[in-house]
Formats: C-alpha cells, structure tokens, sequence
C-alpha cells in the first residue's frame, strides 16, 4: 500500500488517496492519526537555514531596532554585532544557537 502511494505522481492523486483513507477510519485510527500529527512540527527556521551573508543581506535593509525587536520573538537566534557598524561586521554573530 505504501509503494502504490509512493508512486502516485501529482499531489492531486495523493490528497484523493488520503480523502480515501480517512473516511475508512474508525475512532480509534482516528485518535492515533491525531496524536501522531499533534507531535509533529511544522515549523520551519528559515534563518538557520540561510546562509549568513543572506541573512546579514536582509538584515541590511532593516532599521537598527528591528533585529532587536525580532530576537525577542525568536528566541533561539542572537544579535550581537553593533548596530552603527557595517552590516558584515555582524556575519558571524548572525548564526542561530
């Protein structure tokens, strides 16, 4: 079952496959699916995955505050450079801990 998935080929197929399976469900498979997509993360950290010199790009554009104010909704990310100094001289202090 899982091979005859893999090969369907447009996302199309794939979500009437899955329309499919869902209204086969019982309760309980209902539960186990719901628990396994609640401990599943969507997110995605677009700064960790961009390389520094983009991200010291973007962050040129920005006024000086802005970057301050973002850290304290990101957590996980650290901006330490000076804010009057060129935006290169933060490049390695970009990189998200």
């Amino acid at each position: 079952m899982i091979q005859a998935f893999r090969e369907l080929n447009d996302n199309e197929s794939r979500m009437a496959a899955l329309d499919a399976l869902t209204q086969e469900l019982s309760p309980y498979e209902w539960r186990t699916v719901a628990s396994k997509l609640h401990a599943r993360t969507f997110q995605f950290d677009l700064v960790r995955n961009l390389p520094v010199e983009i991200v010291v790009t973007i962050f040129s554009y920005l006024d000086t505050t802005t970057p301050f104010r973002l850290q304290a909704v990101r957590l996980p990310v650290h901006l330490n450079f000076d804010p009057g100094g060129p935006p290169s001289s933060c490049a390695r202090d970009l990189r998200p801990s």
